[in-house]
């Protein structure tokens, strides 16, 4: 793993950022910060977990570095 890629090809911080996102706004909307429809939140732990195991998968598919945006 001596090559760079441009962090936005990385499937593990995309599905890091997806999982967070989904998080977060279950997490606000418990809070009573704004109201979400029941189904919208099963919606939004499955999106979150598609975003888990997303990480997951570009993790273990690996074979570059993340860099700074020049390839």
């Amino acid at each position: 793993m001596k090559t760079a890629k441009p962090f936005y090809k990385s499937r593990t911080l995309w599905g890091i950022l997806i999982a967070t996102c989904c998080l977060v706004a279950s997490g606000l909307a418990d809070a009573g910060v704004f109201d979400l429809a029941g189904d919208l939140r099963s919606h939004l732990i499955g999106l979150s977990l598609i975003g888990l195991g997303l990480a997951g998968y570009g993790r273990a598919r690996a074979s570059k570095r993340i860099g700074r945006g020049k390839p």
